[in-house]
């Protein structure tokens, strides 16, 4: 073994005939911790050793060849995440895609030889896993964002992410908006349920799920006929529903009730009332609009449940819950409500959004266009 200076660390030869630099370095938390390095000759080992010592001087981070993705992702995930802007929740779900899909298929290849050619294999592995072309790209985000910052940490030379194709984005699902005569037999469905007014404001201005059962009355004025939206109701990985931010800056904001809206709102509130005395003692009062009967805020799967069976009580085909805010804006649209009006009731970012996304041109509504042309074109015969 060559012994060399403080500091400079070791080089020596092992018994199957390969060469280790040895040094100790920094390490997280104030720490030092042994770094070894190797290579096929002395000049190799010493070499890489001296790279090592560069980074130290430096002051960056050293790269430890052996750390594998799985190792810094369980870190990034534990240490980083949330990130400044980022809000807890989004950490939650950037947490589970890390530990059910990147960690399974890629968590054994060591970081630095991440290649172009694992994330193809990691994209088809997870294609046949069954998941959409839209959660595939998902899970890419993630692990692009976890490899941006091990980029800037030095630990790989490169974001191999972005060297790949990501899978073709799937249109979004809006064919399962109600007809108008749809809309009705689910309205008259619900008719005397407890929650009948959750499915007519759901419907008429088209609340997403979490939206609607995170809405408080402090939120709602009956005489200015408004409700303002603000937040979505969630539940936390450990159990607990709670109420978050609104899914983005521009999902919040106020918007004007249409009477039927104000109605049903008006018969809940009353129905509510009798379930407060009903309850007693055991009534929560946190202030939601759509509770269970004692109170408490309703969990969106119970929601779902209920709506599935309203489906089925009106005898149309059942739907996802989202399939009420694709209705509300193609309704809308169908009654000649502007494309903007209809935007700002949804609280879209722009008009691109519900034009391309939400609204649906259904072949009833393509065919007035063509009649609107016979008519202008047969004046001037």
């Amino acid at each position: 073994m060559k012994r060399r200076g403080h500091g400079e660390g070791t080089v020596y030869q092992r018994a199957d005939g390969r060469w280790v630099g040895a040094v100790t370095v920094p390490s997280a938390g104030g720490t030092r911790k042994r770094h070894a390095v190797y290579g096929h000759t002395q000049a190799e080992a010493i070499a890489k050793l001296r790279k090592v010592q560069a980074s130290v001087t430096a002051g960056t981070p050293v790269t430890d060849q052996r750390r594998t993705v799985g190792s810094y992702l369980v870190w990034y995930a534990d240490s980083v995440l949330p990130t400044p802007n980022m809000k807890a929740s989004t950490a939650t779900q950037y947490a589970s895609v890390i530990d059910s899909y990147l960690i399974p298929h890629i968590g054994k290849v060591r970081l630095a030889r991440l290649s172009p050619a694992h994330i193809h294999d990691l994209q088809t592995a997870l294609g046949r896993r069954g998941l959409s072309p839209n959660s595939i790209r998902y899970a890419r985000a993630v692990l692009s964002g976890a490899l941006r910052h091990a980029e800037r940490l030095d630990l790989v030379t490169r974001n191999v992410v972005r060297l790949v194709d990501p899978p073709r984005r799937t249109a979004a699902k809006t064919s399962d908006a109600l007809s108008l005569a749809d809309a009705r037999k689910l309205l008259k469905a619900t008719r005397g349920h407890r929650l009948e007014a959750l499915f007519t404001v759901a419907l008429a201005i088209g609340l997403r799920r979490g939206e609607a059962l995170a809405l408080r009355w402090s939120r709602v004025d009956l005489d200015a006929k408004t409700v303002t939206i603000d937040g979505t109701l969630k539940r936390r990985p450990g159990g607990g529903l709670y109420v978050d931010t609104a899914k983005t800056r521009a999902s919040s904001g106020t918007v004007p009730l249409p009477y039927t809206c104000v109605t049903a709102l008006v018969q809940h509130r009353r129905r509510q009332a009798e379930e407060r005395l009903l309850a007693g003692e055991h009534w929560r009062d946190e202030g939601f609009v759509f509770t269970t009967p004692l109170g408490a805020p309703i969990d969106g799967s119970n929601a779902l449940k209920l709506f599935y069976k309203l489906c089925a009580d009106a005898e149309i085909e059942r739907r996802r819950f989202q399939a009420l805010r694709h209705s509300a804006a193609t309704l809308m649209w169908e009654q000649g409500v502007p494309l903007d009006v209809i935007s700002s009731t949804l609280r879209h970012s722009g008009l691109a959004v519900t034009k391309d996304i939400y609204v649906a041109f259904r072949p009833s509504v393509m065919r007035t266009g063509a009649d609107a042309m016979d008519r202008a074109l047969a004046e001037g015969s």
